[in-house]
């Protein structure tokens, strides 16, 4: 219900007003946005939208399908943030986020399971990769331009993916090592 009025705050806000180097208008634009993405994904769920695709096509269609969806959804993010229809505009990540996900959903079904396992691994570091990625994206101009340094977008993506599994050994190793430390001063 909250996101139905979030609208309305845009003409109270003033550009002023800051919610840290952000203003509080971008930041709240940037929730409006993305939160479509989270609203899809739950209306997919709830009705079981992949599921009931999937039935209506064969494997192999499924996974021609997949994989065209993979490669539109590549095209349409590489060529813009932003699709304009008529007055509005809507980012592409809220359209073609269903199908890459959708493209995963089929592939997972038939991989292997050194592939499975690494999925799994990358599942369970998630929270802390979700936590630190943000210091890759919106910090120091320095550290973004680590970040950056592949070029390529989907480079950009497995190098920071890479840095914060990095930073998530350093941190599960310094966590075992205070929890040795609180049990031996027990």
């Amino acid at each position: 219900m909250f996101f139905l009025f979030v609208p309305k705050l845009f003409f109270i806000i003033h550009n002023d007003m800051m919610l840290g180097t952000v203003s509080l208008k971008q930041a709240l634009g940037e929730y409006c946005n993305y939160i479509l993405i989270v609203i899809v994904g739950y209306m997919v769920a709830e009705y079981r939208m992949f599921e009931r695709f999937q039935k209506m096509l064969s494997v192999k269609v499924n996974i021609v399908v997949s994989m065209c969806f993979l490669v539109i959804a590549m095209a349409l993010r590489s060529y813009s943030k932003t699709i304009h229809l008529g007055v509005v505009g809507i980012y592409t990540d809220i359209l073609i986020t269903p199908f890459v996900v959708y493209s995963f959903f089929v592939y997972f079904q038939f991989v292997g399971d050194n592939i499975r396992h690494l999925f799994i691994y990358i599942g369970k570091t998630s929270m802390v990769v979700w936590l630190v990625h943000w210091i890759f994206n919106v910090g120091v101009p320095q550290i973004q331009a680590v970040a950056y340094f592949p070029k390529l977008s989907y480079l950009v993506i497995l190098w920071v993916l890479m840095m914060c599994l990095g930073f998530n050994h350093i941190f599960s190793y310094i966590v075992r090592k205070s929890n040795l430390l609180i049990k031996i001063k027990k």
